[in-house]
């Protein structure tokens, strides 16, 4: 028996130029065989927009990048396409006229294109999770169209990687990622939810944009950008995280969606060595103890806890806002932190837009 092979395309790119990105993207395309004008629906993109934050941050979706692709879609097809995503944080934080244009998409002069921020039209898709009820209000745009899913490449505190399968989490609409924090409780049933809703996604094909990525402490403002000089392409989203796992230097059964999605395809690397995109190592989340993944679930300790850094810190309430557990509160001192009720899921790490948020590490042994 053949065991079926997933395609994964790696090329070198090293800056956003239009022009250039075009030709990695085509070059990737051929080399999957994929034709935008033999969709039969409308072109739905989903970038990374989580934070209403500018694109030389390197935290959101380069709007060049898509700027590039909806080029070659329109040279390809006459379809008409639409670009959606939500931001996470609070309603503030998730204004889609400030979403735009913090992140760019404004400035895109691109025809028959239009944006989206996934409020209409929603329906109910009820998942159970460990006897666990998660109702997923998605909108049926999203199921209307082929999905293009532009991850950004970033390392991500509570799943690791933030990748293909984690980029799709921002179809949910309303305050609904913040109540599944607190439905999931931990990284096991969180990982779980994140691969449902991958695997109701009609995603067509994968393009992650990793010339510039995050390292460190990510996805939001307490990463560190990092230059890969990657663009990276593949109809299979779970195969293209395991490769960004292998760049990243992490075992690929570390990311809690790839341990969980028992992939056993086997992966056919095209295009520039993966060697071309490893030479700098990855500075990791501090949440990350190196161990086998297996070993951490039966534990199940509390590596890390959350801090506020003083000096940083505007007392703007965003964190108290986005907390799905309600473990923190203003003070006249500030914000304070109830560490019973915290399960480190990091929300207010990633929206907080000052980097005051921080965490640090705990010993394993006392």
């Amino acid at each position: 028996m053949v065991m079926e092979k997933s395609k994964v395309v790696l090329l070198e790119c090293y800056d956003y130029d239009v022009t250039k990105l075009k030709k990695s993207l085509k070059k990737g395309l051929k080399l999957l065989n994929f034709d935008f004008s033999k969709l039969k629906k409308s072109i739905f993109l989903k970038p990374n927009l989580c934070l209403p934050v500018e694109p030389c941050h390197h935290i959101t979706t380069n709007p060049l990048v898509l700027d590039a692709l909806i080029q070659i879609i329109h040279e390809e097809s006459l379809k008409d396409i639409v670009i959606g995503d939500t931001a996470i944080g609070s309603t503030s934080q998730r204004n889609p006229e400030n979403l735009w244009k913090k992140t760019g998409l404004s400035s895109l002069n691109c025809e028959r294109t239009l944006l989206n921020d996934l409020s209409h039209n929603i329906k109910i898709h009820h998942i159970n999770i460990d006897n666990l009820d998660f109702p997923l209000p998605i909108s049926d745009d999203i199921f209307s169209s082929h999905v293009i899913n532009i991850p950004k490449f970033k390392t991500h505190g509570y799943m690791m990687l933030s990748g293909c399968v984690k980029n799709l989490y921002g179809i949910l609409s309303g305050d609904s990622k913040k109540l599944f924090h607190k439905i999931a409780q931990n990284k096991t049933r969180f990982a779980k939810l994140l691969l449902e809703i991958y695997n109701k996604v009609d995603c067509k094909l994968h393009i992650v944009d990793g010339i510039w990525g995050i390292e460190g402490d990510g996805p939001g403002v307490k990463g560190i950008p990092k230059k890969i000089n990657l663009i990276a392409l593949s109809q299979d989203g779970i195969a293209l995280d395991h490769i960004l796992a292998e760049i990243m230097g992490v075992p690929s059964h570390n990311i809690p969606t790839n341990f969980y999605s028992e992939f056993n395809k086997e992966i056919l690397l095209l295009g520039d060595p993966i060697e071309n995109f490893k030479k700098h190592q990855f500075q990791l989340p501090l949440i990350d103890d190196h161990q086998d993944r297996i070993v951490e679930y039966a534990i199940e300790l509390k590596r890390s806890q959350i801090y506020i850094d003083r000096k940083h810190c505007k007392i703007c309430g965003m964190c108290v806002k986005n907390c799905p557990m309600e473990a923190l509160k203003k003070t006249k001192n500030g914000i304070e932190i109830n560490k019973t009720k915290c399960i480190n899921c990091l929300v207010c790490m990633e929206t907080c837009l000052h980097g005051a948020v921080l965490c640090k590490r705990i010993p394993l042994f006392i």
